[in-house]
């Protein structure tokens, strides 16, 4: 199904749709298509498909320094971790620090992504090699146990966390504090072979939500073009097809080429950072996998 529904706007950020919908009308309509979705798919074929992320988009370069409230999720800048972290690297160089996720700020809107509830995930990545041109594995390969020397790493930070210096040699990307927009559920166009009649299930779960006068449209975000689709959670969009390869995979960040940032992933391509459901549960973001996909 090629179709996702609107967003419900960060409150301190302004609306990115017209008109935007309500924190609480947002919740409302969230809470009763999972509920259909349970009972059209059953609640654990729903706890993997019916899935929705989070649109991040950063204010413009022009824009003056954020006050001390936008220092929640961010792309670029420094990193949030605890005192004495080493900073990661893989064959010799410093690892690029890319994003910073509040967990806090999901849990406080109730987001349904099974992260922690608070803390911060600090997305480093090899630009210089730019090593994404794996497809992600099956879910139970050894080869993720690896991960971490593969070029990117996921880092965790509890309450006790500071600003970490760059090491020499480390690139900095501009700091670029984000608007978050939360979306409705939807099923994805990752195109697994989910076996059963689920095919068929999830036609009628679109026809029930349509049935409540669920605001859905065109899997299209509403940005005008050439603006970059950060996407935290939920599903991601390809650009050469699927991406997570397995419904047992979770999308954690999907990233996107960026000019203001300075990012440029292949041929104006996009990199996707996925957890297994397995490990996303255990906490082990050491396992994490990343891949790219480009025009």
């Amino acid at each position: 199904m090629s179709r996702t529904p609107p967003v419900a706007p960060d409150p301190d950020a302004g609306p990115v749709f017209d008109p935007p919908l309500g924190h609480d009308e947002w919740r409302e309509s969230r809470d009763r298509m999972t509920a259909l979705g349970e009972r059209c798919l059953g609640p654990e074929r729903a706890q993997r498909l019916v899935r929705s992320e989070v649109l991040l988009t950063h204010r413009p370069s022009k824009a003056p320094s954020p006050p001390a409230r936008w220092r929640g999720t961010r792309l670029g800048g420094g990193p949030r971790l605890a005192p004495g972290t080493p900073w990661p690297s893989a064959e010799g160089r410093p690892l690029d620090l890319l994003a910073v996720v509040d967990c806090a700020e999901l849990a406080e809107v109730g987001s349904r992504e099974a992260l922690p509830d608070d803390g911060w995930l600090n997305f480093f990545y090899d630009s210089v090699a730019d090593p994404a041109d794996h497809a992600f594995p099956t879910p139970d390969d050894p080869v993720l146990d690896a991960a971490p020397e593969r070029g990117w790493r996921v880092l965790y930070a509890g309450a006790d966390v500071g600003e970490l210096a760059p090491p020499e040699g480390a690139v900095v990307h501009p700091e670029r504090p984000v608007r978050r927009t939360y979306t409705l559920p939807w099923t994805g166009v990752e195109e697994f072979a989910l076996g059963d009649d689920t095919e068929g299930h999830i036609a009628d779960l679109y026809e029930e939500w349509e049935a409540i006068d669920a605001p859905l449209m065109p899997s299209v975000y509403p940005l005008q073009e050439g603006t970059p689709v950060h996407l935290l959670g939920g599903w991601p969009l390809g650009l050469q097809g699927p991406v997570l390869e397995a419904p047992e995979w979770r999308l954690l960040l999907q990233l996107d080429t960026d000019e203001a940032l300075g990012w440029s992933w292949g041929d104006a391509g996009r990199l996707y950072f996925g957890i297994t459901e397995r490990d996303l549960a255990a906490r082990d973001f050491g396992r994490v996998w990343v891949t790219g996909q480009s025009h």
